[in-house]
């Protein structure tokens, strides 16, 4: 089955596409869903649009997950935690206009690691004088 029509962000298109999947007897969904905006949205439109969903967004810390866009793809960096709180990182950025594709570079971090806080306060205990 083949979608087509205009929506204004990622996150709409990808919903649609997923309604399609679930209608019965569908076994592949092609998205030829245009995204488009009111008028032409730049980079530092898109990011901070993006910030502000980000923000917005429970589930996502703004000290672990940063985000650039580049001609409508948004590239997501940092460390993480949880993967969900990556997953919840993508779906606000693909709720911005002007985004058409979000690639993640987020690390999960090593439930072993120490985060920066705890590396610093180890640091202040130990430089204690003798």
């Amino acid at each position: 089955m083949a979608i087509s029509g205009i929506v204004d962000t990622l996150s709409d298109s990808e919903m649609a596409a997923e309604l399609a999947a679930g209608l019965p007897g569908v076994q592949e969904v092609v998205n030829n869903i245009t995204i488009s905006t009111d008028g032409s949205i730049t980079d530092t439109g898109v990011n901070m649009e993006v910030k502000e969903e980000l923000e917005a967004d429970p589930q996502v810390d703004l000290s672990h997950i940063g985000a650039e866009s580049f001609g409508g793809t948004v590239i997501l960096t940092g460390n993480a935690e949880d993967p969900a709180e990556i997953e919840a990182a993508r779906q606000a950025a693909a709720r911005a206009r002007g985004v058409s594709k979000v690639v993640s570079q987020v690390k999960l971090a090593d439930p072993g690691e120490m985060s920066l806080e705890e590396i610093f306060h180890s640091q202040v205990r130990n430089d204690k004088e003798d």
